[in-house]
């Protein structure tokens, strides 16, 4: 076993210079305040960059806050969209249940389609029915027969049944 105490060889060499080593821990001072006086203006520029681009960003946040001005854009869009499908609702006299039929980006797009489901609609509904209108040969509600100073004629008694027959026989149907 070797022993652990022999000093046969110092760890700085055979010959020690002292002249030497006080150079080279002179230089490494001199390095280490180098590399310190670096560190903190490389430090300083560091902070100042972060600075810079907060200062930036929080500009860039005034003038368009993240999200708030495509939220702002996207409730002006979806209003304008509102806006397009109520006049084509309007223009073409459809029913509020059909709207959600009308969709599209342009006010064009929107039209077009009212137009078409419009169109869809007149075809597929039966045309309205026109109203009768009384004429002589067709009783209606009765009517005071009154004159001043007279009692008046009786006036014939109203019945269903008669006014019933006449527009049978109006319409053609037995």
């Amino acid at each position: 076993m070797t022993d652990s105490t022999d000093t046969s060889t110092p760890p700085w060499g055979d010959d020690f210079d002292a002249e030497r080593a006080w150079t080279l821990v002179q230089n490494l001072r001199a390095d280490k305040d180098k590399l310190q006086g670096e560190k903190d203006t490389l430090t300083t520029e560091l902070a100042t960059e972060r600075q810079a681009r907060g200062d930036a960003e929080k500009a860039a946040k005034d003038a368009d806050p993240e999200g708030k001005l495509t939220a702002a854009e996207k409730r002006a869009a979806d209003a304008e969209r509102s806006l397009w499908t109520e006049r084509a609702l309007r223009k073409h006299s459809i029913a509020e249940e059909l709207v959600e039929f009308l969709s599209g980006d342009t006010e064009e797009v929107i039209l077009a389609k009212a137009e078409k489901l419009s169109r869809a609609g007149a075809a597929a509904a039966p045309a309205p029915a026109e109203e009768p209108t009384p004429s002589a040969e067709v009783p209606v509600r009765p009517a005071p027969d009154l004159t001043p100073g007279h009692g008046g004629e009786p006036t014939p008694e109203f019945s269903p049944a008669t006014v019933a027959a006449a527009l049978r026989a109006r319409a053609g149907v037995r």
